[in-house]
């Protein structure tokens, strides 16, 4: 590959790895925005349903101060309500890779920010309006999805392979405490002061991320040398010195060319790239082991995302207050759904800090042998409380993060525009199916067999990543790529 002619500017200072997090943690803030659409459904919906008060209000049946929606929601209007925030993100994220691209990672979850605020201030007066109510949601949804396409993204092409998984495991952690905000704040507040404190969660994290650098990937795509150069060394800090940035910079011109037709040739010194134009890479790897790669990342990651939803998450979260109940507890359906949320915020927490120095495989298979241990002691009916917690920290620590990472870490760049949005927009799919027809299932089949179906799903996932899902510690970019493309 050719060298790039790139000055070491003397306005570029050197900086701590500490910036690193901070970019990664102020962009999954979005994810924490999502979360809070996740769980908004469970303290509001019994009260649009006209079925519990607001909070603090009188119960429904006291018709001389009780004030709920004009008309209470029917079942199915409810359904809806909550089916919507997965149909919706299925749809947002089938294109959020071609716009992040278009309009770079940053600028686009900054619009998705803005869009989220807008939908919750329609949302806190779409009390008496159905249509208002379920259009909202649908934008709430298709949001979420997109922000779970480009903050993986931004994530990883921020990061230094020695602290990826850390920064990718933040989204997950993100979404759990979004929910339990969600949980905690709709005991207390009502329906219209909750969606206005949610709306202002969006605009908090568009102040600060608008703050951050855009992707040096993106950056370079676009021909913006000098921008990718400051940004680049920005979130490097005192370890990257100029030779350093330059070559990483070289690193990331070819994984973009990988993507695109090759440009006309090298800028001669000093002259500006047009945006979009590359220097010359060198030979690329031949179609056959380039289309190789791309089959096996596509293969682990679409994987991991049906095993992440057919794991039996839905099951155990479905069924927690019964599990709690069963156990002989005495908390409120409140008190469990929050305990649950930050054991799994707490486990990500755990795996974000020693993901990168075990590995991802062995958090995988850790999880999946867990987990199916705690399916199995539920279809025993065995320990109900432990079994649930186990299987939450199983999940946490493994694949409950992992997939949305990894689908950045394995996906090569011919195939990550198109084929990180599907991955998710297939994972939101099989939640949407999940959400709607999952007590269903379990009325069929009852909650042993069920359990133990969710066993086996647990089973061959462990098998399924001894086969097919690599490891990407401390890896770069090329590192993988050429991994996958081994025969």
């Amino acid at each position: 590959m050719q060298k790039l002619d790139i000055s070491c500017t003397p306005e570029v200072k050197a900086r701590f790895r500490w910036q690193q997090y901070l970019a990664a943690t102020l962009a999954t803030l979005a994810a924490l925005c999502g979360g809070s659409v996740l769980g908004w459904t469970a303290p509001v919906l019994p009260y649009l349903q006209g079925n519990a008060p607001e909070p603090g209000g009188e119960p429904p049946g006291n018709a001389s101060t009780w004030v709920g929606p004009q008309r209470p929601l029917t079942d199915d209007e409810a359904s809806w309500v909550g089916a919507l925030t997965p149909l919706g993100a299925l749809l947002g994220a089938l294109p959020a890779g071609w716009a992040a691209d278009r309009l770079g990672r940053r600028r686009l979850l900054l619009a998705l920010g803005a869009l989220m605020t807008a939908s919750w201030l329609g949302l806190a007066f779409a009390k008496n309006s159905v249509w208002l109510l379920l259009v909202c949601r649908a934008v709430q949804g298709a949001v979420t999805g997109a922000v779970t396409v480009v903050v993986p993204l931004y994530s990883e092409e921020i990061a230094e392979p020695a602290v990826r998984g850390a920064l990718g495991s933040y989204l997950d952690m993100m979404l759990a405490l979004g929910i339990m905000w969600a949980y905690t704040a709709g005991a207390f507040l009502s329906y219209t002061w909750l969606a206005l404190s949610s709306a202002a969660l969006p605009l908090v994290f568009c102040a600060l991320f608008a703050l951050m650098p855009e992707s040096p990937m993106h950056l370079v795509a676009e021909g913006k040398w000098v921008q990718a150069e400051r940004a680049l060394a920005w979130l490097r800090g005192t370890t990257a010195d100029c030779s350093a940035i330059q070559e990483e910079l070289h690193l990331m011109a070819k994984n973009v060319q990988l993507a695109k037709e090759p440009a006309s040739g090298p800028p001669t010194p000093g002259t500006p790239l047009r945006p979009g134009e590359l220097p010359s890479p060198a030979a690329a790897p031949g179609q056959s082991s380039a289309g190789r790669a791309a089959r096996r990342a596509c293969v682990a990651v679409f994987g991991l995302m049906v095993f992440q939803q057919l794991s039996g998450i839905d099951a155990i979260l479905f069924y927690l207050v019964d599990v709690f109940d069963e156990a002989g507890t005495s908390l409120s359906p409140l008190a469990c759904t929050v305990i649950s949320g930050a054991v799994q915020a707490l486990a990500t927490g755990v795996a974000s800090l020693v993901v990168d120095r075990v590995g991802r495989r062995p958090l995988l298979l850790l999880s999946a042998v867990a987990m199916a241990l705690a399916h199995a002691a539920l279809a025993l009916r065995w320990a109900p409380l432990f079994s649930v917690n186990l299987f939450l920290v199983a999940f946490a620590l493994g694949l409950g993060p992992m997939p949305w990472f990894m689908m950045a870490e394995l996906l090569p760049p011919s195939a990550k525009q198109w084929a990180s949005g599907a991955a998710v927009a297939l994972n939101w799919s099989l939640s949407f199916v999940v959400t709607k027809w999952f007590s269903t299932l379990m009325s069929a089949l009852g909650p042993s067999l069920a359990y133990a179906a969710f066993c086996s799903v647990c089973v061959v996932l462990g098998v399924f990543v001894t086969f097919c899902v690599p490891e990407t510690r401390d890896k770069t970019r090329e590192e993988i790529q050429e991994e996958l493309a081994a025969p």
